[in-house]
């Protein structure tokens, strides 16, 4: 279900996932994902050495955390390494931020 949604945003960019856990490890397509969220375009270290991988992902999570995100002992560093749980709970409070918290109730 994480997958599809993040796929349902991502369409924008022109790419997709696979695997959330091993597709955001580098950070590109969550600053895409967060891109095409928020219309604020990040620009990526290109490198594939860990240190731009922290860089990208710290990127990202500094515009979700600009937002008003509260990203509880989440880190780059968690993400990066592939943890699943950190990297599902990033992704659940994304969901919840840009798109739950979004939707007006009437009445």
């Amino acid at each position: 279900t994480f997958t599809a949604w993040c796929n349902s945003h991502l369409r924008k960019a022109a790419t997709q996932i696979e695997d959330i856990e091993l597709d955001f490890r580098n950070g590109l397509k969550l600053m895409l994902l967060i891109t095409a969220l928020s219309n604020k375009v990040l620009r990526p270290d290109r490198g594939k050495m860990r240190f731009h991988k922290i860089a990208n992902v710290n990127k990202a999570l500094e515009i979700v955390s600009s937002k008003g995100v509260e990203l509880v002992s989440i880190g780059a560093d968690e993400i990066v390494d592939g943890n699943n749980k950190k990297t599902l709970g990033m992704v659940w409070t994304i969901i919840l931020r840009f798109a739950i918290a979004d939707i007006n109730v009437e009445g």
